[in-house]
């Protein structure tokens, strides 16, 4: 049986018409259904040689996307002049004959063969000017960034012949579109069909499959998508495929079984109108130079240390996806040519120690995940963040590398409003005697923007926590994380904060009161907390509570572990979920006496607990109860008398139970 999958993809400028079921490339539809200049993914998975079911494109598809070509020289502020501007205004003119009756022409293609053959040619022609527009709008912004520079006096490529160039590709393209469009008097179309009658439709055309040889067909796909692939006998061959504008390949492909395909980089390479780029095999040897159309790259190489120089050459690039390449240890020196780029993901990029120089040049850049703060002169410093506008999630690492508070009030993150997620990180290792002087300075300097929603903090070394964590300066806080944060004995008063919902304090070894300070001053502590997780506090003693005021009201899940010196919390009475390990008996008894609600309870590694009898009297609601490790338990008949409600228990080395 044959396991190769293919696909076409669409793409247009209005709607959303997907007929898939599932997807193991969220990333990269999401970037179509987001991109400013493409809005319609009409996706059909077919599975080859065993059965070959597709919806012809719609031709709209195409040709809005040659009208938005044509606008963008305006928008761009492209000078036309001569014939190229004839040219232009030709081709408008008989794009907007042809849109006129494309609408009826796409509804009767399924009862008339000759209609759906002359769309067929008008949709292979249309592709040729989509072409010449690409590459003069590629061609443009070459130029535009060379007049800066003055290699420009030696660029082989001179303007005018170029303009010239391209009007005569334009009026040949041209032609053959106005002569395909002649013969549309020959079907009757009407003009101006209602967009209605087309929503009609929509289920009826996007589900119609036209049964043909799958040579015939696949020759003129110029969307590919293959998943993986397993043959006992050439196939399919690639090189008869017109040019493509989408290769997907999946983790599982390799090219062996396609037909006269000797070297896949060089097939790559020829792919001159590529959009979209998305492989995760050995890419070294692909000429990136020759893809400057790409506007989608996702490379998924494990192996990659370095990405390739050649790839900041993508002029056009909008989105760069390097998730998972997690060997990925240098970007390009000259990524800040990148000037269209606003997508960069760098999520699992682990092995990634700097950032190159130039990068807050990208002032198109939109979505940066990752951020890494290098130890040497030659990389990127953290005010390559000023001027950047970031949206949504930032995870800054490297932090020990900053050499200044004034160097980390450069990144300027008090003004990025549109900053939800906030990381920051210092990478020590744990054998690493480095000094945090300047540590607070740091944190201080790094404060963030009042709309921020998510705050983590690793690895900080400091005494003290920053100002505008102590004077609740991010009121608009939802989820915290404090980690491996030795030398903090402290904690600022988040219990101000109305709407956090998550807290975890992790591994913060000096830590050992929790005063009313936490709680903060008002008369209900932490009223939205439902999630809070204290874990390795080990010289954690005492939690001071306020008698008379309300403490975490709606928190329903608490989760404990290597607090041995820990011995009361404040009382929990809406509490459905307890994960308690190695912590204090008389902790864990202080807990169950007001856990009226509690449907999960998870007990780990507590060495001297013998009976349950006095801890489950009251758990009249708990559903599911684990027991792990605790090995001087010796009975648990008594203690499960009362559990009426009970549904699974799970015991785990519990060597002493008879």
């Amino acid at each position: 049986m044959c396991h190769c999958f293919l696909s076409l993809i669409i793409l247009n400028t209005s709607t959303v018409v997907c007929s898939v079921s599932s997807c193991s490339y969220p990333s990269l539809f999401l970037w179509l259904l987001n991109s400013s200049s493409v809005s319609r993914v009409v996706l059909l998975l077919v599975k080859f040689k065993e059965r070959v079911e597709m919806a012809d494109a719609l031709v709209s598809a195409v040709l809005n996307t040659i009208s938005d070509n044509l606008n963008s020289l305006s928008r761009e502020g492209i000078r036309l002049a001569g014939s190229l501007k004839t040219e232009v205004q030709t081709l408008e003119s008989t794009l907007t004959t042809i849109q006129a009756v494309l609408h009826d022409a796409e509804q009767k293609q399924w009862k008339s063969k000759a209609i759906q053959n002359w769309l067929g040619k008008l949709k292979q022609a249309a592709y040729d000017p989509e072409d010449v527009l690409d590459d003069f709008n590629a061609e443009a912004l070459r130029q535009r960034d060379a007049r800066s520079k003055v290699t420009v006096l030696f660029s082989p490529q001179n303007p005018l012949l170029f303009r010239l160039n391209m009007a005569h590709k334009l009026k040949d393209t041209r032609e053959k579109l106005d002569a395909i469009a002649e013969e549309r008097s020959k079907f009757h179309l009407r003009e101006g069909v209602a967009e209605a009658e087309t929503g009609r439709n929509r289920d009826r055309i996007t589900s119609s499959l036209v049964n043909e040889s799958a040579d015939n067909r696949f020759r003129f796909a110029r969307h590919l998508f293959v998943h993986s692939s397993s043959f006992s006998r050439n196939t399919l061959d690639l090189s008869e495929l017109e040019p493509l504008r989408s290769l997907i390949l999946g983790n599982k492909f390799t090219f062996r079984g396609f037909a006269n395909l000797y070297n896949p980089s060089h097939f790559i390479s020829k792919q001159k109108h590529l959009k979209v780029l998305d492989l995760g095999y050995n890419f070294c040897n692909i000429a990136f130079k020759s893809l400057n159309h790409l506007r989608y790259l996702c490379l998924h190489d494990g192996n990659m240390k370095t990405l390739p120089e050649s790839t900041s050459s993508l002029h056009n690039l909008q989105t760069l996806n390097l998730r998972s390449c997690d060997n990925l240890q240098m970007l390009p020196k000259g990524m800040k040519h990148l000037e269209n780029l606003r997508y960069l993901d760098l999520r699992e990029c682990y092995k990634l120690s700097s950032m190159p120089i130039g990068l807050g040049q990208l002032s198109s850049l939109r979505k940066l995940n990752k951020f890494v703060v290098g130890k040497d002169n030659d990389s990127g410093g953290i005010d390559e963040l000023k001027e950047l506008d970031i949206e949504g999630e930032l995870s800054i690492t490297g932090l020990d590398n900053v050499k200044s508070a004034t160097e980390a009030k450069n990144s300027n993150l008090i003004n990025k409003q549109n900053l939800r997620s906030l990381s920051l990180s210092w990478r020590r290792d744990s054998d690493e005697t480095s000094q945090h002087g300047n540590d607070e300075e740091i944190l201080n300097a790094l404060q963030p923007h009042s709309s921020l929603k998510k705050l983590y903090i690793y690895g900080y070394q400091g005494v003290r926590f920053p100002y505008w964590m102590m004077d609740m300066l991010l009121p608009n806080l939802v989820q915290i994380s404090l980690e491996y944060r030795n030398r903090c004995y402290q904690l600022p008063p988040l219990g101000k904060l109305r709407f956090l919902k998550v807290l975890t304090i992790f591994g913060m070894g000096a830590l050992k009161y929790i005063d009313s300070n936490f709680n903060g001053d008002m008369e209900s502590s932490f009223p939205s907390l439902e999630v809070l997780k204290i874990l390795w506090a080990p010289c954690l003693e005492e939690w001071t509570v306020d008698n008379g005021r309300h403490h975490f009201p709606i928190l329903t899940s608490l989760t404990i572990i290597g607090c041995p010196m820990l011995v009361k919390l404040p009382m929990l009475q809406s509490l459905k979920e307890l994960d308690i390990r190695g912590s204090s008996v008389t902790l864990l008894k202080s807990l169950m006496m007001n856990a009226t609600v509690l449907i999960s309870l998870h007990i780990w590694e507590f060495y001297e607990l013998r009976v349950l009898s006095d801890l489950l009297d009251n758990l009249f609601a708990l559903k599911h109860l684990n027991l792990k490790s605790c090995s001087q338990l010796e009975s648990l008949h008594a203690g499960l008398q009362n559990l009426s409600s009970l549904e699974t228990l799970e015991l785990s080395h519990c060597n002493s139970l008879v």
